[in-house]
Formats: C-alpha cells, sequence, structure tokens
C-alpha cells in the first residue's frame, strides 16, 4: 500500500514538471522563427503606343484625272503638339525591334522623335526604296498615351525639320540651300526640298511650303483609331496631268489633301491611299512601368492649442 501511494505521489509531482515541459516546447520554436520580410511590390505597369508614318509618293505620277479643289480651308496647326528632336535618349535597343511583352525604356518621353532607322517600318521604306517605283518623303515614329476619342491629341507631321543651332553630329544631316535640314535616313535619302525663288540679288522672293504638312490623331475607345489631315505640296504633278490630257488649265493647283479616318488593330500595317501619294502606319503598343509617386511624410497635428 505504500508502494503504491509513494506512486500516486511521483506522478502528482511530474504532472505539473510534464505541463511545464510542454508550454516551453510551443513557446520556444516560436522565438526561433525569423522575422517576416515585408513582401516587395511587384512594378505597376501602363500602355503607350508606338505611332509610325511613313509617307511616300510615286517618281512617275499617274495621270489621276480627279476634280480638285482650287484652294482649300486654312489649316490651323497652333493647337497641333510638335515632336521633340531626336536625341541619344530616343535610341531603341540594339535590336531594333519592340517588345510588347516586356517593360520598355522610360527615358523616351511622350511625343519625342525617335530615329528613321529603329522604326519597324523602315523595313517597308527600304523594300519600296528597292522597288525603284517610290520615294520617301518622310517616315516618323513616336510614342505617346492614348487617350479617348474627345480627350485625343493630335500631332503635327511634316517633313520641314527645325534647325538647331548646334547640330547633333551623330546624326548624319544635310543643309539645303534655303535652309532646311534633311535627315539622312539609312534606308533613302529623303528626297530633296525644292529651291525656293529667289531674284536677281539673291534674296528669297518666296518661301517653299513643307511638301507634306499635316496632323495625325491617334484615339482609343473601343478600337484604336488613327485620323489623317495632311496636305501633300508638288506644283509639278498637276500641271503634268493637264499636258498629258491636253486639257490646259489656267487655275494652279499645287496642294492635295488626304482626310482619311479608320479603325486600327494594333501592330497591324495600314496604307492610306491617294492617286497622288501614300501614307503607311501602323500602332504598336508599349508597356511602361509606372513611376512611384512617393508622398510627403504628413505634417504633425498641432496639440499646443495654438500657443
Amino acid at each position: 500500500m505504500l508502494r503504491h501511494n509513494d506512486a500516486m505521489t511521483n506522478r502528482n509531482r511530474l504532472l505539473p514538471l510534464l505541463a511545464l515541459i510542454s508550454v516551453f516546447a510551443v513557446i520556444l520554436p516560436l522565438h526561433a522563427v525569423e522575422p517576416i520580410e515585408p513582401a516587395t511590390t511587384e512594378p505597376q505597369y501602363e500602355t503607350w503606343y508606338q505611332i509610325e508614318v511613313l509617307v511616300y509618293e510615286p517618281i512617275e505620277h499617274a495621270v489621276a484625272n480627279e476634280s480638285w479643289p482650287a484652294t482649300l480651308g486654312e489649316n490651323k496647326f497652333e493647337s497641333l503638339i510638335e515632336l521633340a528632336p531626336i536625341t541619344d535618349s530616343s535610341a531603341l535597343d540594339a535590336t531594333n525591334t519592340i517588345n510588347t511583352t516586356d517593360a520598355f525604356n522610360n527615358t523616351i518621353d511622350a511625343f519625342q522623335q525617335l530615329p528613321p532607322e529603329n522604326l519597324t517600318l523602315a523595313e517597308t521604306a527600304g523594300k519600296l526604296t528597292q522597288a525603284g517605283n517610290y520615294r520617301i518623303i518622310t517616315l516618323q515614329g513616336w510614342q505617346q498615351p492614348v487617350k479617348q476619342r474627345h480627350e485625343a491629341e493630335a500631332v503635327h507631321l511634316t517633313d520641314k525639320q527645325e534647325i538647331s543651332n548646334e547640330p547633333d553630329e551623330t546624326i548624319p544631316t544635310t543643309l539645303t540651300p534655303q535652309g532646311e535640314l534633311v535627315l539622312n535616313s539609312p534606308t533613302e535619302e529623303l528626297i530633296a526640298p525644292l529651291e525656293p525663288l529667289i531674284d536677281e540679288n539673291g534674296f528669297v522672293v518666296e518661301e517653299i511650303p513643307a511638301r507634306i504638312n499635316g496632323s495625325v490623331k491617334v484615339s482609343l475607345s473601343r478600337y484604336l483609331h488613327m485620323a489623317l489631315n495632311i496636305r501633300y505640296y508638288n506644283p509639278d504633278v498637276y500641271l503634268a496631268e493637264q499636258i498629258a490630257l491636253q486639257k490646259p488649265d489656267e487655275i494652279i493647283i499645287d496642294t492635295f489633301e488626304l482626310r482619311q479616318s479608320r479603325r486600327m488593330r494594333s501592330t497591324e500595317v495600314h496604307v492610306f491611299d491617294h492617286p497622288y501619294f501614300g501614307v503607311v502606319a501602323t500602332i504598336i503598343p508599349v508597356k511602361r512601368i509606372i513611376e512611384e509617386v512617393v508622398e510627403p511624410p504628413a505634417l504633425p497635428l498641432n496639440t499646443t492649442g495654438g500657443q
């Protein structure tokens, strides 16, 4: 009987000890776990679009035999966005291609001209040139965010380049007698601008307008849309047509207009036709990283009651 009581006593003494050990067995591993680092936030992306426009003309114009308005309405360019000139930061990657699945180079600003040799339509320009029947008037490309149609911004498209006081030596250029800076595309040298009218004393009597002058507007609703309003200046083409038709015309028509709006699928190449010139265009989506905005720290509340 005594042995049984001793066993019970020892058991009663062990129970609190076992309970205490079990508590430590639960607590100690919790203290041994390393602190959990906060999860890193994934970068957020937004979609811009790369707009590329190629304007060309046939070397020999076919007779269109169409009626053209003698005068066109005023074209206002004050509200158009002027493209920024090409810079070193506007060059694309070495492969001259655009990856629409990865983040693109955020150093390119909106509405900044891209080098013609880096555009996807450079290959199209080369093929048109090699065909021997066409001349490239201008090949331009830029990136921009695209808005709804009622908020869309129009870009000024012209082949007349602004003259820089300090031209970029990395871009081969040619300065024409009338002071126009012509970019030499690697696929084809752009056609020489027309010479201005000069009097016997060497002064410019009349400034020759740009061969291409107009606007490009890209908008996004359910689909992408491109609206072109481009004027093509060529004082010889209509006169040659009248001579070919043996219909001498006293009215001089030297400017022709192309107005077209079209729904476009991204990355597809579209052609806008005109009897005297043509436009090839494409819209390519580009993913860009949304820059994180760091909010300033909140000001401490005034708890002194104005004292």
